[in-house]
């Protein structure tokens, strides 16, 4: 009895949070989002999930979290920010960084080699997603490089799952919770 009430109750948040992300990337926040880096700093993305952020600046340092164990793939994080704040930076000023890009689709020979992350202007595309803690190495960057505790973290080679993909998983909710509602009835007219 347990078991069923826990199969039943997982499919229906199942289904609810497939059926709100398909809502979600069509008329929501799943729907790409365009901004410039100013816009950012000064506003932050709002209630987006899925950004391109045009006029980012990275100054090339960078920190890498290896993989722990069972994980596959380990982080490089590094910090993003304005033209104007990258001319600071290059002054040697300290400069308020409020954007973090992370990602695990890199060469794992660029940790050796130090250069994972090349400076310069980029145009960054990826989901507003908060780094695992175990994973944050950014209090090993220099000094100079202020983040606020309410930083905007982008994971990028990643973008929400396309619409149909939630629709099979509502489809799997369904059958799920179906097929043990009809397997216990099944089993309770055996019983009487």
């Amino acid at each position: 009895m347990l078991y069923r009430l826990i199969i039943v109750l997982g499919c229906i948040v199942l289904f609810v949070n497939s059926c709100n992300s398909i809502i979600s990337s069509f008329t929501g926040t799943h729907k790409l989002r365009k901004f410039t880096m100013e816009q950012i700093e000064q506003k932050g993305v709002g209630d987006s999930d899925f950004v391109e952020i045009t006029g980012v600046w990275v100054p090339g340092d960078f920190r890498h979290a290896p993989p722990r164990q069972g994980e596959r793939k380990g982080v490089v994080q590094y910090p993003a920010m304005s033209q104007e704040r990258y001319q600071q930076w290059q002054n040697g000023d300290s400069v308020r960084t409020s954007v973090i890009i992370w990602t695990q689709g890199f060469d794992p020979n660029c940790v050796q080699r130090g250069d994972c992350i090349t400076p310069g202007q980029k145009t960054i595309r990826g989901i507003v997603n908060k780094m695992p803690k175990s994973k944050n190495k950014l209090k090993e960057l220099p000094a100079k490089y202020q983040i606020p505790e309410r930083a905007i973290f982008i994971e990028t080679e990643r973008a929400p799952l396309v619409w149909y993909w939630h629709l099979a998983l509502m489809g799997v909710a369904v059958l799920l919770g179906l097929g043990v509602e009809f397997i216990y009835n099944r089993r309770r007219k055996k019983a009487s």
